[in-house]
Formats: structure tokens, C-alpha cells, sequence
């Protein structure tokens, strides 16, 4: 197995990038869902939209 060779600041830099981009589609999604009027149950059907 290959060991990491990324300091800890590369690190917690890709769990920024990741929580912003995760935070990004959430917003998205969001907005996709207010379009369609809200409908209950199919979050799913909008995150994987986005």
C-alpha cells in the first residue's frame, strides 16, 4: 500500500476544497428543489441533478 506523503497543511487544504465544493451542491440542489415547488421525498433526484 502507498503512504501519503501530503503534509498536513496540502491536507487539510483538500478537506477545504471538499466541504466548499459539498457546500456548493447542497446550494444547488437547493435551488433545484425550490423550482420544482418543493416536492416531498426526492432529495436524491436534485443532488444527483447537480
Amino acid at each position: 500500500m502507498r503512504k501519503s506523503t501530503l503534509t498536513k497543511t496540502e491536507s487539510t487544504v483538500q478537506d477545504t476544497v471538499a466541504a466548499t465544493a459539498s457546500d456548493e451542491i447542497a446550494a444547488l440542489a437547493y435551488q433545484l428543489w425550490n423550482e420544482r415547488g418543493c416536492p416531498a421525498g426526492s432529495p436524491d433526484e436534485d443532488w444527483f441533478s447537480v
